[in-house]
């Protein structure tokens, strides 16, 4: 937490968070005193340091949390105005979207839950019964994404992966030595190996005249690694879908009828857990087609009602694996409040 420079760096302000979380675990009150001085010395600087370099400025939302964090153990007022001092000079995102790129890498971790350790019931194709030896899956996320913005056109694109060591799946087993527990297939949540995932998240939108242009594309992919080498699907995968919508606006821009589809392809890349899982139909999802009109209206500030026709031509679908068809043709109604009281 050194001060070597005439502006405030990022570094730092991430181990703000980090001897946050330490002084909340320990109580240790060396924190309150680092930060105490550290922040007296950003206090010296002029407004427009807070606006320095690329990074920093970006970030000093996070600077923002952390005076406040002090200021609500110690009470000290010159916090208060520190605080409005980065927050005139740091990029302001309550005006606008500052960047529009993201490239993140994120770790995580889950700890086997109560129900993976002393369950003992009933699941899709058999029984459950408990594995206390379960370890922790853990995880590593890579991330980008773009987004553009135009005034009558604009889009998102965001691409992961994720690697998963020791992944927690359910797996068929014995108990007591015996595959069936009261005449039931037993399974068990297991640490089967590894299991990754990437996909793909788009949406845009095209303005022409008073027509409106939206769409949205999802795509997930996983796959999962046994201990002896076998690959199979990861289980409950959804399939490709998406959205489009044509909303015409009317005068004024009070009120829209529009146009909405919704769509999904058939899933039938099942992992063998998915092939016993009764909620899933043999041979995978059917895709399916979803057709609605609905409309808005601002009839009177601050209220706006809507309504629409859902399904219209009553198709019969599911989303994957929910066990539960969705709602047939079916109208509805809302009224909407918007604004302060």
């Amino acid at each position: 937490m050194g001060v070597d420079s005439s502006e405030p760096k990022t570094p730092p302000l991430v181990m703000l968070n980090v001897l946050q979380s330490y002084h909340e675990a320990t109580g240790d009150p060396r924190v309150l005193a680092l930060m105490t001085r550290y922040f007296q010395w950003e206090n010296t600087l002029p407004v427009s340091a807070f606006g320095e370099g690329y990074w920093p400025k970006l970030r000093f939302g996070d600077n923002l949390e952390s005076v406040f964090w002090l200021y609500n153990r110690t009470g000290e007022p010159w916090l208060l105005a520190l605080a409005n001092k980065i927050h005139a000079g740091m990029a302001r995102w309550d005006d606008d979207v500052i960047n529009w790129h993201n490239v993140n890498i994120a770790q995580g971790f889950r700890a086997p839950n109560l129900y993976d350790l002393t369950n003992v019931g009933a699941v899709p194709g058999g029984v459950v019964v408990p594995n206390p030896d379960l370890t922790p899956e853990k995880s590593l996320t890579y991330e980008a994404g773009l987004r553009l913005h135009a005034p009558s056109s604009s889009g998102g694109l965001v691409v992961y992966r994720t690697l998963i060591d020791g992944f927690i799946d359910r797996v068929p087993a014995t108990f007591n030595g015996d595959t069936l527990l009261d005449g039931e297939r037993v399974f068990q949540g297991t640490n089967i190996g590894e299991a990754h995932l990437w996909g793909i998240e788009a949406e845009a939108v095209q303005r022409v005249a008073t027509l409106e242009l939206r769409g949205t594309l999802l795509y997930t992919y996983g796959e999962q690694t046994f201990a002896d080498g076998t690959i199979e699907p990861m289980s409950k995968i959804p399939p490709l879908s998406g959205t489009a919508e044509v909303r015409w606006w009317g005068s004024g821009r009070r009120w829209w009828i529009a146009y909405r589809l919704g769509w999904a392809t058939l899933q039938d890349r099942l992992s063998t857990r998915d092939l016993t899982d009764t909620r899933i139909e043999q041979g995978g999802t059917p895709g399916y087609a979803v057709h609605s009109l609905v409309a808005s209206a601002s009839v009177f500030e601050p209220f706006t009602v809507s309504a629409g026709v859902e399904n219209l031509t009553d198709a019969l679908y599911r989303t994957h694996a929910s066990g539960v068809d969705a709602a047939g043709r079916h109208v509805w109604v809302g009224v909407s409040v918007y604004g302060a009281p």
